[in-house]
């Protein structure tokens, strides 16, 4: 294909130093200031500004690899690239249940039989076989490796146990994974202690990789839930990255401060702890993630078989409206049930949208029966919006330069609600809340998204517009650039952007995809 030069534009080079009026041109996937010498084609940038591609650390994209649609939710906010298999849970080194759950999201090449997602080496071999329009990179679930051998009992794992998880860890790393994602508030990955995930972070160490957790807990008890990561991280030598950094839950509001002076005095201490954060005030996971962690040790299908049972609606509902602690009280957290809207209910699509309490007041039901029904009639499958951060937590958190934006996105199919994170985030924090609310200056936000990011997962050649990096970019407009996503209707494009580059090629441009999937896998020590 022809290269391609961007001229009179505005430049921010990703290092967080101020813009300077240039021309870049992209030569073979690779970038060079100035003119290239060389016939290309050529994009007119005055009035418009041009930064590195911005680098999601915490998409769920993997579960969907191959997605026009979700491609479409990255790159039409910026991002060119992403690091996935966040909060424990990863396509890859999955049993055949897990593969089985992922059903209908994945692609299906002829390469998608269970024996290609039961190792990353196998796993590698499908993904290669995927149109990718963005740059994908990848964590280990510790969800899968504790599920693969443990399944879901509540207890340490025996000697054996644990190196077969080490074993697992160690062979998807020699094959060029990034690293470890945890997901503590969820099972089976609740049932392990710190001893656990030290031991596993030894051999993230040991390749320079990554572990991203999501805490045990982000509300009440977020401050210790912190403590344990940067412990986990110190024990183990690895790099830390806190994922989605937030306070939930009502009655917390007010700690991010504390939240920032632990992740300041853990790197001054010698620990390489880093977070990202994406700018909303509502978070979203499972509806399932309401319930207590020790109903689970059978597995979810088990749990959702004994919500039948009034003996244990009447267990669950006492818990959660005690709440006497021992789990993240999310109902409790939203301020009861009409902070919590459905989002995803695949067999009753009657309710997205609506708030749990709509739901039990349409019906003229306890709130706490309609959640229990809405999950027996989804065989456990809903996903819930959750109305419990404050925004000035939030802000505070996005002000500091050293936490790094993330979408925690997935965008399955444009029929189905989502988080606006999806779409939105890259642009709602460099426009709504960078150029707008005046957080950061505009070369302290773009840094939060490229250099930072490439810093911290040790990618050499993006992050930065500098002479033989990669041909990575977003033209935008500085002046309009914001997200259009909202929680009524998520699937919309963000505005100012007006056209994304990855590997030389434009992905993006005009509103739409292109067509073009130049996008690469990214591994470990070749990046």
């Amino acid at each position: 294909m022809p290269d391609l030069l961007i001229k009179n534009v505005t430049v921010y080079d990703g290092t967080g130093a101020p813009a300077f009026l240039g021309d870049v041109a992209c030569v073979g996937g690779k970038l060079r200031l100035g003119a290239p010498g060389v016939p290309c084609d050529v994009l007119d940038g005055t009035g418009l500004s041009l930064a590195p591609g911005f680098i999601d650390t915490h998409s769920h994209g993997d579960s969907c690899l191959g997605s026009a649609h979700n491609s479409l939710s990255r790159v039409s906010q910026g991002i060119t690239t992403q690091l996935t298999g966040n909060c424990g849970d990863s396509a890859a080194v999955a049993d055949e249940e897990m593969v089985g759950g992922m059903h209908g999201l994945t692609p299906s090449p002829g390469l998608d039989g269970p024996e290609h997602f039961a190792a990353f080496g196998p796993y590698l071999e499908y993904a290669r076989s995927l149109p990718l329009v963005e740059n994908s990179a990848f964590l280990i679930g510790h969800n899968n490796l504790r599920r693969i051998v443990m399944g879901y009992d509540d207890r340490r794992p025996a000697p054996h146990e644990l190196d077969r998880m080490r074993d697992l860890l160690r062979d998807a790393m020699e094959h060029g994974a990034f690293g470890l994602s945890s997901g503590l508030f969820y099972t089976p990955g609740a049932y392990a202690g710190i001893d656990e995930m030290a031991a596993l972070c030894e051999v993230v160490a040991e390749y320079g990789g990554v572990y991203a957790t999501h805490m045990r807990n982000e509300s009440e008890a977020v401050l210790d839930a912190m403590r344990e990561a940067i412990e986990t991280a110190r024990r183990s030598g690895c790099r830390l990255i806190i994922s989605h950094l937030k306070v939930c839950g009502r009655r917390n509001h007010g700690i991010a401060a504390d939240m920032l002076r632990l992740i300041h005095e853990a790197r001054a201490s010698g620990v390489r702890a880093a977070a990202d954060q994406y700018p909303y005030e509502a978070s979203a996971t499972t509806l399932l993630s309401c319930i207590p962690p020790w109903h689970f040790t059978a597995g979810d299908s088990a749990l959702v078989q004994s919500l039948r049972t009034p003996e244990t609606r009447r267990a669950i509902r006492r818990e959660i409206e005690e709440n006497t602690g021992g789990f993240e009280n999310l109902i409790y957290g939203c301020g009861g049930f009409d902070g919590v809207r459905i989002a995803s209910a695949p067999r009753t699509p009657g309710v997205l949208g609506k708030s749990l309490g709509d739901i039990a007041r349409e019906r003229g039901a306890d709130p706490f029966d309609a959640m229990f029904d809405l999950l027996v009639l989804n065989g456990g499958d809903v996903q819930a919006i959750y109305f419990d951060i404050g925004e000035p937590d939030m802000t505070a958190i996005l002000s500091d330069p050293t936490i790094m934006v993330g979408t925690d996105g997935v965008a399955v199919a444009p029929d189905a609600l989502c988080h606006p994170r999806a779409f939105g985030s890259f642009t709602r924090a460099l426009g709504r809340y960078g150029r707008d609310r005046g957080l950061l200056p505009m070369p302290a936000m773009i840094r939060k998204m490229t250099g930072l990011p490439a810093e911290v997962l040790g990618l050499s050649r993006k992050g930065r517009i500098a002479d033989g990096f990669d041909a990575d970019l977003v033209l935008f407009d500085a002046a309009s650039v914001c997200d259009r996503a909202t929680f009524e209707n998520p699937h919309q494009v963000s505005d100012g952007i007006e056209a994304v580059v990855i590997g030389g090629e434009i992905v993006y441009r005009g509103g739409a995809l292109t067509g073009r999937t130049p996008g690469r896998l990214l591994l470990r020590g070749g990046c």
